[in-house]
């Protein structure tokens, strides 16, 4: 009995970590305050909004958004012209990341 509670909290702990990571929000607390709360931490978890801030760093960092380089707000990487000023992106030289250049050597480009 005491086993099998345990085994739900460290399954609870542990979604809720990924649900907080995929927020961006601290897995690490999350999945601590649903070992202590179990089932409880989970739903805390999953209601919690997400860090909007957080999520374009990582957008920013894995490449999937870019900033403006006039108004220096985030958008997405094939944008044309910038939704927030409508700056042209064509006129900015973008260098392109080491994995889209492997992808274009592979393809045949």
């Amino acid at each position: 009995m005491i086993l099998e509670a345990l085994v739900v909290w460290l399954v609870c702990a542990f979604a809720a970590a990924l649900i907080a990571s995929a927020k961006g929000r601290s897995s690490c607390g999350f999945a601590f305050l649903a070992f202590i709360l179990g089932p409880l931490g989970l739903i805390v978890a999953a209601l919690a909004s997400p860090d909007q801030e957080e999520l374009t760093r990582r957008s920013l960092r894995n490449g999937t958004l870019r900033k403006c380089p006039r108004c220096a707000e985030a958008i997405k990487r094939e944008a044309l012209a910038c939704r927030f000023c409508g700056c042209d992106m064509a006129l900015f030289h973008e260098e392109r990341t080491w994995l889209e250049r492997v992808a274009d050597r592979l393809a045949g480009i």
